[in-house]
């Protein structure tokens, strides 16, 4: 660990939580969607690599399938550039999405039904099959991925503040008491679900284990977030050598 580099991502994260319980206090649609800039902005970008984009819009697949709204979504743009409809909405390529984050300050359970119900329909995107070229990385990651299954996009959601009050249920908890929470496989439409102050909550693998719910709580010196962001930095690059090359074609000409 790099005490230099947390000790700096703390204080980025405090002038965050700040920033939000401001923009919390004012009833101003405009002002509140400010906080989505910032996170993406001071938290995101200055350790995403060169080749990773984030922006907002709806990501879409190539059978006219289309996501809600979605507050941040991080996409390589090397593979599947966002197609731009204004200075900062896009739509953006299942294909080239790794990460969509709903961004809350304060979250309460209506807010967490909502999030739950756009991550389905990221979920249930059609991703096209990959294709691999020789080299390049991709026979190492094929052996560890043998089902060479292109990876739907971490559906994440990211809040600075909570309802919840005391210690008597966790987000997690009251996320799973959702109907209609995971797929036919089990699978939670929210992957990764953290609070600042609370917890992260992470589904996947760790080491040789099963699927299953991974938690790191809240510390006082916001772990919770480092770990947020650290899971999202590690698992970009194997992400994107799982992706293969994606096929524009299916998308604009008719077979």
């Amino acid at each position: 660990m790099n005490q230099l580099l947390v000790d700096m991502l703390r204080v980025r994260i405090q002038s965050l939580v700040a920033a939000s319980c401001a923009i919390d206090s004012i009833d101003h649609k405009g002002l509140k969607g400010r906080i989505r800039e910032i996170f993406v902005q001071d938290l995101l970008m200055p350790f995403l690599p060169s080749f990773v984009g984030a922006g907002t819009g709806k990501i879409i697949d190539s059978e006219k399938g289309q996501s809600a709204e979605c507050d941040v979504v991080i996409y390589d743009r090397d593979v599947m550039p966002a197609l731009l409809l204004g200075e900062r909405e896009a739509l953006f390529p299942v294909e080239s999405v790794f990460y969509s984050i709903e961004v809350k300050t304060t979250l309460n359970v209506n807010e967490l039904r909502d999030a739950t119900v756009k991550a389905k329909r990221v979920k249930e995107l059609k991703n096209l099959p990959p294709r691999y070229p020789e080299g390049r990385g991709y026979d190492t990651v094929l052996k560890i991925h043998h089902d060479c299954l292109r990876p739907a996009p971490v559906r994440c959601l990211f809040a600075f503040e909570t309802d919840l009050k005391g210690e008597c249920k966790t987000e997690l908890q009251r996320y799973q008491e959702i109907d209609d929470n995971r797929d036919g496989e089990g699978i939670p439409y929210i992957s990764s679900l953290c609070v600042v102050g609370r917890a992260h909550h992470y589904f996947g693998k760790y080491s040789e284990s099963s699927d299953r719910w991974h938690t790191s709580n809240g510390d006082g010196n916001r772990g919770e977030v480092l770990m947020f962001l650290g899971a999202l930095l590690d698992t970009i690059p194997e992400m994107r050598l799982r992706r293969g090359w994606p096929a524009w074609s299916k998308y604009i000409i008719q077979y």
